[in-house]
């Protein structure tokens, strides 16, 4: 057996062992053969990814772009008019809106400082026009005409269909006198014991935080408010909060999560773009597994999981800073969680007895604190409406084919309406306090034709749940609000978990 060197260039072939036969010579032969024909077949297939490229991005450029090049003359000299950021050619106000996820909010915050109640931005040949004072608001969202959703809802449709929160004309006429009647105080009062039971299970899961540095709130909520819609809603127990591997519950989180990526992505809003996008085959595998349930009809009332369980989260973090500011009553300084707990021992006492209709209805300052958390950090923070006739606003025309968008969570800080906006005050939504504002400044349920269907629900669960945790535990909240990233989402979210403390009641 001897060692030589080959004078074929191919690297596989540099060395090869002369076993005294043809047939050593014969194999290394063979290898280079294989080795330059699996070569040449990589290279060919290189080139037609190179080419296959050079062919989608730009189509997909060109779709992505059609919205600019077919709106009409008119619309665009119209929508022109509106103040708002000046925009590249075809791509618009793109650009600011390229960072993190978590600025999105603070940026619109501060197009509507600098350019006033209504303005604009264009994102790839898509108009948006904000507005934010009352009286302008109260003009597109009562008005009949003006029910078609926005694009920013067109995320949603792979999986919510064309229900209620999508529909429109007169196929959302018949969804909503459809499900009005479910609504009633009379139903309603029927599901009190499905909100006590699921609330105890959060209690017991929060049990095993209590004196840690804090609980993993964010998901736990989220949980509890996915066992109560499910089981409200459809009779179907998920088990959600106490099954390890629900995978119709991770499905959901997941599911939410490339909905509000592709939300905050213009250029996955076109269903060509997303379709050839990771974030698009994620979803596709994601939907498979939800409509193995949702055949049941469980996303008929998905949209009452997301919002209500923001709303939970924020009140107990809100309620949980409130130690650090406290109020005056009858010569005593308490905080206002204390006057939360004092209502709740003047309704219990002692009692460890679970809360009935009457008992949440009686809630009324947990209902302020409530409604206060849900104007500073309302659970939807953007309305949405795709114009299908022209509208008149101040002095602009806002042509029919335009999205225009309702941001309460700028308005609901407008000085003017809230003075000292920033502080948590829920003596703001005593009867007295309420009754001069104008109901169209204060919009954590929408407003007009098109209102949230379950805002009473909503109403009641949280109250179920935030009495049943305060009932069991001290809060405490770690987060300054200076130092919390909020996602501008289609639900406002915090980026990261939320530090809230939580201590035994008993621990005295």
């Amino acid at each position: 057996m001897s060692v030589g060197r080959c004078r074929s260039p191919d690297a596989a072939a540099c060395t090869r062992i002369d076993m005294s036969g043809g047939s050593a010579r014969r194999r290394v032969l063979h290898v280079s053969i294989s080795t330059n024909q699996e070569s040449t077949c990589l290279e060919m297939m290189d080139v037609g990814i190179i080419l296959l490229c050079l062919v989608l991005v730009p189509l997909g450029l060109l779709y992505m772009l059609l919205p600019y090049k077919f709106t009409s003359r008119r619309a665009r000299k119209l929508t022109d008019k509106i103040p708002g950021p000046p925009g590249l050619p075809y791509l618009g106000n793109i650009l600011m809106f390229s960072g993190p996820h978590e600025d999105t909010i603070p940026i619109v915050m501060r197009l509507c400082d600098e350019y006033g109640t209504i303005c604009k931005i264009r994102n790839l040949g898509v108009d948006l026009v904000f507005l934010t004072n009352e009286e302008d608001i109260e003009k597109l969202l009562s008005n009949a005409k003006y029910i078609s959703k926005s694009v920013i809802y067109h995320s949603l449709i792979p999986w919510l269909n064309d229900g209620l929160l999508l529909s429109t004309g007169v196929k959302w006429h018949s969804h909503r006198k459809l499900l009005t009647p479910a609504f009633h105080f009379r139903i309603l009062e029927e599901f009190i014991p499905i909100f006590n039971k699921n609330s105890n299970i959060l209690v017991e899961k929060l049990s095993e935080y209590v004196d840690k540095d804090y609980a993993p709130i964010n998901k736990l909520v989220s949980l509890c408010t996915l066992d109560i819609i499910c089981e409200t809603a459809m009779g179907t127990c998920i088990n959600a909060q106490t099954s390890r591997e629900n995978e119709y519950a991770k499905a959901v989180l997941r599911i939410s999560e490339l909905i509000l990526h592709r939300l905050l992505s213009p250029w996955l809003w076109r269903p060509f773009t997303l379709f050839l996008s990771p974030t698009g085959w994620e979803q596709r595998k994601t939907l498979r597994t939800l409509h193995g349930f949702t055949e049941k009809g469980l996303y008929k009332m998905f949209q009452g999981h997301d919002t209500t369980s923001a709303a939970i989260l924020w009140a107990l973090y809100l309620l949980g800073r409130n130690p650090h500011v406290q109020v005056r009553r009858e010569r005593e300084v308490i905080s206002k969680m204390d006057r939360v707990v004092e209502e709740l021992q003047g309704i219990f006492g002692d009692s460890k007895r679970p809360a009935t209709f009457s008992d949440l209805q009686a809630m009324k300052y947990l209902e302020q604190a409530i409604k206060e958390s849900l104007r500073l950090y309302p659970s939807v923070p953007f309305y949405g409406r795709y114009l299908e006739d022209d509208i008149i606003i101040k002095n602009y025309t806002i042509p029919a084919g335009t999205n225009v968008n309702v941001f309460p969570m700028y308005s609901h800080r407008n000085p003017r309406i809230y003075p000292d906006p920033e502080m948590f005050d829920p003596d703001r939504f005593s009867t007295e306090n309420s009754q001069e504002r104008h109901p169209f400044a204060y919009l954590p349920f929408s407003a007009g034709p098109r209102n949230c269907i379950g805002q009473r629900f909503a109403l009641l669960e949280e109250k179920a749940v935030l009495s049943t945790v305060l009932r069991n535990f001290r809060i405490e909240s770690l987060d300054k609000p200076e130092d919390i990233a909020v996602m501008g989402e289609l639900i406002l979210r915090p980026k990261h978990e939320l530090r809230i403390k939580f201590t035994l009641r008993n621990q005295d």
